[in-house]
């Protein structure tokens, strides 16, 4: 034992810095709370923290080498300077902590990115007639929140309940407003058409309070309340209404059973459970609303860090983001700093949040039950990453490639005859889409005909973003592979462009298409799926991977998303011209206002059912010239989005 004592601390003595400038400034550290960054080479942070205390957290990187800590031989290393910020009080320093975590990216921070958005249902309280809607972040703006739920169809089958047999309506404040006879969901028995007078405000109401029930679990009763009134309708002979009940009170108790899951007491928690492979960490949190377990999400996280301290960061980056907030964290282990994160939490939700740690007892077993869950996420993440590499090896073992590509690109056209033509470039890394390599181009060359021409001119375009110049870096790495959607001429046009950068022998290129050969016309008369073929250069006939093949799948599923990406793009600039076009003669509306009119409503239909109001709320115009577009696009006749 004290020989091991020793070799420790030789060893934390060797830790230290040489550096003598960083061991001034480690000297210099104050003994109060704030933010300190370690900064790599160019004076980038590669790690950002807060501290109650910098002198005593900064120190014990580079003097302590036996606390756990993973990360601190080779973070030490890379470090080449440090700068700290003083604050007031400790969660001030937790605000300024996510304010340079955002706006630096540091390497060695957790960069967390959920394994799916969740979706929830908002019920806009503030509205007169408030609706139903599906959301992906709750905000603060006065309405109710449910969820969120990790499945899209279960909360898509609730909705579909919430607007069937409560009555919500699905329209806009727009068209709401302009209605001027009932809408087909009225003639459905769906909604009592409150935008004509047909319901009042105090019967809308009362089926929005139902509703709420419904959605807050507490089924027991609203049930029995729905139940009454239909009695009441029957004795008074108003069958149809009674019967309207009846569907009612049906729908409610499929969807209780459909849903009907083990509660775990009342109120809204969420409980966090970990797993750790080496640096692979499995962070799991199951969602308990009203009691109910509505949804659950992970990450797995690549990191150096200490589980504490990974954990701890966690917990600050996922409710630094706008997310529902419960009233109760059960987290797996004890935070150093709960206090400072309930305050901050607290004022945030506007009501008190606690932060358990149990060691015991139902919650403890919740916390067992999310690293269950974190178990078998992690053991289906590495079986999806084995049949990530197996598809990228046998990918290049088709196209014979001296290795698995890391990054693969794949470019895609679309236009619409010859107007508003655009190229998408979108990429893979590891077999997964990489989202922050996605890049879109307007064609130029508008004298270019066919997809051909302008695949070679945005291939060009993109391809000397991957290459140095004028003694500059290149702006995009270059990809190991590059794919294009199209035949033998789409892949000749760029061969070419190859030829042309000098990037013929170091960039591997080939071209998806499918089959139009009588093999292909006959399986698509016969109904089934249409073979997809693969062309390389210096190859008179095409690769024919089996339909279901990883490696063609991967393929493909680039190539869908890059034609996706492209579409989108060519959608917007279609809407843009549009929306300019119907509003370029309205007097005293210049390019800078149209521009602000397009951003703020979208599309020409949003604009035209605006109402003055709404067109004045447009940053940057005046209530005189709201009424003057709100006057022309009544009276003009426009083209449609």
């Amino acid at each position: 034992m004290e020989r091991t004592m020793g070799t420790r601390s030789k060893q934390a003595k060797e830790a230290g810095p040489a550096d003598p400038a960083i061991e001034r400034k480690l000297a210099e550290l104050p003994q109060a709370p704030g933010v300190y960054l370690l900064l790599g080479a160019r004076h980038r942070p590669v790690y950002i923290g807060k501290a109650s205390n910098l002198r005593t957290r900064v120190r014990s990187y580079f003097r302590v080498a036996d606390d756990g800590r993973l990360l601190y031989p080779f973070l030490v290393r890379e470090v080449r300077d440090l700068e700290w910020i003083v604050t007031e009080t400790e969660q001030e320093a937790l605000l300024l902590e996510d304010t340079l975590l955002k706006q630096h990216k540091p390497r060695f921070n957790i960069k967390l990115r959920d394994d799916k958005t969740y979706l929830s249902i908002q019920v806009t309280m503030r509205e007169r007639f408030p609706r139903a809607l599906l959301v992906r972040r709750p905000r603060k703006d006065g309405s109710l929140y449910f969820g969120p739920y990790s499945s899209a169809s279960a909360i898509r089958t609730t909705l579909d309940v919430v607007r069937k047999h409560f009555g919500l309506r699905t329209c806009s404040n727009a068209e709401f407003r302009q209605r001027t006879r009932p809408c087909i969901q009225h003639q459905m028995g769906r909604c009592g058409a409150p935008c004509v007078g047909l319901q009042t405000e105090r019967d809308y109401r009362r089926g929005v309070e139902d509703a709420l029930q419904f959605l807050r679990g507490r089924t027991a009763p609203l049930l029995e309340r729905l139940r009454a009134r239909m009695e009441q309708h029957a004795e008074r002979l108003e069958f149809e209404a009674a019967a309207k009940l009846r569907d009612q009170i049906a729908a409610i108790e499929r969807a209780t059973e459909a849903q009907r899951v083990v509660r775990h007491g009342g109120g809204d928690r969420d409980v966090f459970g970990e797993v750790r492979e080496g640096e692979l960490l499995r962070v799991q949190v199951l969602h308990f609303r009203e009691g109910r377990l509505t949804g659950t999400g992970g990450w797995t996280l690549a990191t150096p860090l200490p589980t504490a301290e990974a954990l701890d960061e966690l917990l600050r980056r996922f409710y630094s983001a706008e997310r529902f907030l419960p009233a109760e964290i059960v987290f797996p282990l004890a935070l150093e700093d709960a206090e400072i994160y309930e305050r901050w939490l607290s004022e945030r939700r506007g009501r008190r949040v606690r932060i358990v740690t149990p060691v015991r007892g139902e919650r403890r077993r919740l916390i067992e039950l999310a690293r269950h869950n974190a178990r078998e996420a992690l053991r289906l993440a590495e079986e999806r990453e084995r049949l990530r590499r197996d598809a990228l090896e046998a990918l290049a073992h088709a196209l014979g490639l001296a290795a698995a590509p890391q990054r693969i690109a794949c470019l895609d056209i679309s236009n619409t005859g010859n107007a508003l033509a655009v190229g998408s470039v979108v990429t893979m890394r590891d077999g997964e889409l990489e989202p922050s390599g996605y890049r879109r181009f307007q064609v130029r060359d508008l004298a270019l005909r066919g997809d051909t021409e302008r695949m070679a001119e945005v291939a060009e375009r993109y391809l000397r973003r991957c290459l140095p110049r004028d003694g500059r870096r290149a702006r995009e790495p270059l990809p190991d592979l590059l794919v294009v959607d199209g035949g033998k001429g789409q892949l000749g046009a760029l061969v070419g462009v190859l030829e042309r950068l000098g990037l013929e022998s170091r960039l591997p290129v080939c071209a998806i298409a499918k089959s139009h050969d009588e093999r292909g016309r006959a399986l698509r008369a016969a109904g089934r799926t249409e073979p997809e073929r693969l062309f390389v250069p210096g190859r008179a006939e095409p690769l024919r991977l089996p339909a279901g093949s990883p490696a063609m799948h991967l393929v493909q599923r680039l190539r869908d998303e890059a034609h996706r990406f492209a579409i989108g793009y060519h959608r917007k600039l279609r809407r843009k011209r549009t929306l300019r076009a119907g509003i370029e003669e309205v007097p005293g509306i210049g390019p800078r206002r149209r521009k602000a009119l397009f951003e703020h409503f979208g599309t020409l239909r949003r604009l035209r059912e605006a109402s003055v109001d709404e067109i004045a709320a447009c940053p940057g115009i005046t209530r005189a010239q709201a009424e003057a577009v709100h006057a022309f696009l009544s009276e003009a006749e426009l083209p449609e989005d």
